[in-house]
């Protein structure tokens, strides 16, 4: 095959003819089991291509969530969150729902064995007659300032836990501070020395250990990536039309290929030319971009500097207004500039979590592709408004025909309301799907940011979705738009919020519809349900001598889908946000919600646990991001419920009454100042100021640091490192280590050339995560690669993977 020559670079099993019986060893080994405390027998027994135990046993159903650590803290903290989600869901539907539906219930007064179409659930819903009385609104208010206490807990709960999980985990990242906003010419000295003299003002001399300088490489691995996928469809087009003497299926739609052989040799070599002319010039022609990672000594030096560079919000707006100004003639930020222009600095990321090619990517460009994604989310959620209002002005004249109490409207008005909630889930899954591929064109910094940006916009999307959109055709009738929506019935202005066919029943419906067609269709996964089919259809063509694929793809295809925690954590959000926006109105719903997230919660735990395959190690990014959510969803209710006490409940200039704005503002507060857990704070705070780290002793123990990692700097990074090994530990320690990481270490060739071919998606797993399972005190530099994920670092070749791991496994 053309890829051949990249053999040593990528793994011998990747263009070797499959074998299905190794892809299903694969498939086994890659599931989620319990690889702590792992017995010696079940070490030596693993998959040739991932190097993990085939036999390790499975994680038990009803096991304790802390020891799903051994995948990532984040794994912990998802389920403690889920939990603490659940039960105040619970505690909300019996202090709040129960209360305030039954009140509802008694002053509707409707038949529970009425053939009307408004039965218990309409029932409990807030009639078009009746006032809300003062408890009420009272008690949604107090429950709204019970949440804010109850979600500053749950904040300190979750840094316990995040703390008691990753206890002592030093990395680079403490060290080191992100450079931004530097002019092109800089030099890495020039740099060295500003930090080492003005890092804390210029009082201070500070102890800087490197500086690592950020490039432009872009291009060159967007060039060298598509000049693997075009060698492999090459391949594949030769191999095809020699065996069928045809050219293969162009596909349709979004999968179309052109497999015109003439086609792709005439890119290949344009691609080969330019790559050719570019690296002629030699690899120092990568330019630098407007950043670098600057690495201090000590630990308590990084953190200082970041407190000393932080900006508050005014002094964020200052600079974005006057900027201008400040460059040319404001002593204000002297201390700020660099070469006679303000920078910044910020906490870095983890070397192994940054996206090196998306680097340099300005943010006005990164602006624009967000604003591609916010515009076409907002398409499809218009295209949903018309569907919705199509299905709804259905609803209202088969109202209209049920003058005679037909039984059948009855259950096709019913059926509406199940198929609007089905039509708003279909949707919300497009919205999923489009928020997935317009993020991956974003080009983020880091996973951690991308990861972050997607549930972000699955929550906002998602949420949207289905309250503005039921609000909406709930409350607009025909006369509300200026211009006719085609089918849109016009025989009454009346708005159907109240009605027998409106809201009560729209939202009951989708809640059902929610909490059943939602873990059913994560259960019957299209991704995994098309993986079945492959296999299938992959099998179906061994059993004729057909075996048109590589041991890579095959063990791609037998190797189930990793898990998705981003739509997890966007799903409780979503159904948390719907229950307590609508639930001064439809206080059941907290009761439905409870429901909903406890079938979500067993679903999530067993798939996790008995499908999906071994995920990336996840830290605590995600739950701390949900937080930041929690007092956005205490403003909607106060406000859900201050907008419901306007309109139903009786006026009056009682001091009492103005209770509800107190809480709406009391909200608003606590989102602008958010309660910080100063104990905690200053407790962790002492840790890291009197900590005495030392940078050149614990980066021994490190297998990544920003040198080692940037794709430019990769071989003189682990050279340096080596030659640090030698020095403190001995020639014969430094030869050990160089011999058991040479599959890390890059060659004479082009390291970025290396970093493109082997990091073209985002990385499934730690290739050694069997061995991922020490104390966190660890001392040899195999426990910390073990215990840390190695995201970017290249696979090892076949004939070394079962070798590694017999031999260097961590005793």
């Amino acid at each position: 095959m053309a890829a051949k020559g990249k053999q040593d670079k990528i793994g011998l099993l990747d263009y070797e003819k499959a074998d299905l019986s190794l892809a299903l060893v694969h498939n086994k080994a890659c599931r989620v089991r319990q690889l702590e405390n792992l017995d010696e027998a079940h070490r030596d027994d693993i998959c040739p291509c991932c190097s993990l135990p085939k036999k390790a046993p499975l994680f038990p159903l009803g096991c304790d969530v802390s020891e799903l650590s051994e995948l990532g803290v984040g794994f912990p903290l998802f389920f403690y969150f889920a939990k603490n989600l659940i039960i105040l869901t619970l505690f909300s539907g019996i202090c709040v729902g129960i209360p305030c539906a039954y009140n509802n219930y008694s002053k509707n007064h409707i038949d529970f064995l009425s053939n009307k179409p408004g039965n218990w659930y309409q029932s409990t819903f807030i009639g078009k007659n009746i006032d809300i009385p003062l408890w009420q609104t009272w008690l949604h208010g107090g429950f709204c300032i019970f949440l804010i206490v109850y979600f500053f807990i749950l904040k300190r709960f979750m840094k316990k836990k995040t703390h008691k999980f990753d206890y002592e985990n030093i990395t680079p990242s403490d060290f080191t501070v992100w450079v931004k906003d530097i002019e092109y010419d800089y030099k890495k000295d020039e740099l060295h020395s500003f930090f080492q003299s003005k890092g804390l003002g210029k009082r201070y001399k500070l102890e800087v250990d490197s500086v690592s300088p950020v490039f432009d490489i872009g291009i060159y691995v967007k060039q060298v990536r598509n000049l693997e996928k075009l060698k492999g469809d090459l391949s594949y087009a030769e191999d095809y039309k020699k065996k069928y003497k045809t050219s293969p299926s162009s596909g349709c739609c979004c999968t179309r290929k052109n497999y015109n052989i003439k086609y792709l040799k005439r890119h290949i070599g344009n691609i080969e030319r330019w790559l050719e002319n570019f690296e002629a010039r030699g690899r120092k022609h990568f330019t630098k971009s407007k950043s670098a990672f600057v690495t201090f000594r000590f630990q308590k030096t990084a953190k200082r500097v970041l407190r000393y560079w932080k900006r508050s919000i005014f002094d964020q707006i200052v600079l974005f207004i006057c900027h201008p100004l400040l460059f040319c003639c404001c002593c204000c930020y002297n201390n700020y500039k660099f070469k006679g222009k303000i920078i910044r600095a910020e906490p870095a990321p983890e070397p192994s979590d940054l996206i090196w090619e998306n680097l340099s990517l300005s943010n006005k460009q990164k602006l624009l592709r967000r604003c591609v994604t916010v515009i076409c989310t907002l398409a499809l959620l218009i295209c949903l408004c018309v569907a919705v209002f199509q299905v709804k002005s259905y609803q209202y004249r088969l109202h209209q025909e049920q003058s005679n109490n037909n039984n059948d409207s009855v259950m096709r008005m019913k059926s509406m309301s199940i198929l609007m909630g089905l039509i708003i889930i279909f949707v919300g899954r497009i919205v999923a799907i489009s928020v997935r591929i317009f993020s991956n064109l974003e080009r983020h910094s880091c996973w951690t940011h991308y990861h972050r940006a997607v549930v972000n916009k699955l929550i906002f999307g998602t949420s949207l979705n289905t309250i503005v959109v039921l609000l909406a055709v709930n409350m607009l009738t025909v006369d509300d738009f200026p211009v006719a929506i085609p089918g849109l019935h016009s025989g009454s202005n009346s708005i159907p919020l109240y009605e027998d066919y409106g809201l009560a029943s729209d939202l009951f419906w989708v809640l059902v519809t929610d909490t059943v067609v939602s873990p059913l269709t994560y259960f019957l996964s299209p991704l995994y349900i098309a993986k079945l089919c492959k296999r299938r259809s992959v099998r179906q063509q061994a059993k004729k001598g057909i075996i048109s694929i590589t041991q890579g793809e095959a063990n791609t295809i037998w190797e189930n889908p990793a898990v998705d925690m981003a739509q997890r954590y966007a799903n409780y959000m979503k159904t948390l946000m719907i229950v307590f926006v609508f639930a001064p109105i439809f206080p059941i719903g907290l009761l439905i919600g409870f429901i909903s997230m406890t079938i979500q919660y067993w679903t999530d735990k067993y798939l996790l646990l008995r499908r999906h395959s071994r995920p990336p190690q996840l830290g605590p990014g995600l739950s701390d991001n949900m937080i930041k959510w929690m007092p956005i969803l205490t403003i909607l209710y106060a406000g859900s419920n201050l907008i419901t006490y306007t309109v139903k409940s009786e006026q009056s200039d009682a001091l009492l009454h103005y209770i509800p704005y107190g809480v709406f503002c009391f909200a608003v507060f606590f989102f602008i100042f958010p309660c910080k857990c100063s104990c905690f704070r200053s407790k962790k705070k002492e840790m890291i100021l009197n900590s005495e780290e030392d940078y050149n002793k614990e980066v021994l123990e490190f297998v990544e640091d920003y040198e080692r990692n940037n794709p430019v700097t990769s071989r003189e990074g682990w050279k340096k490192w080596l030659r640090l090994v030698e020095e403190k530990k001995g020639y014969e320690e430094m030869l050990s280590l160089e011999q058991k990481l040479k599959s890390y270490i890059p060659g004479e060739s082009n390291s970025v050339l290396q970093y493109a071919l082997s990091n073209n998606q985002e990385p499934k797993r730690n290739s050694l995560a069997f061995q991922a399972v020490q104390n966190r005190h660890s001392t040899s530099v195999l426990k910390t690669f073990a215990r840390n994920s190695m995201p970017n670092a290249p696979r090892m070749p076949e004939e070394l993977d079962s070798a590694y791991a017999r031999k260097f496994t961590v005793k």
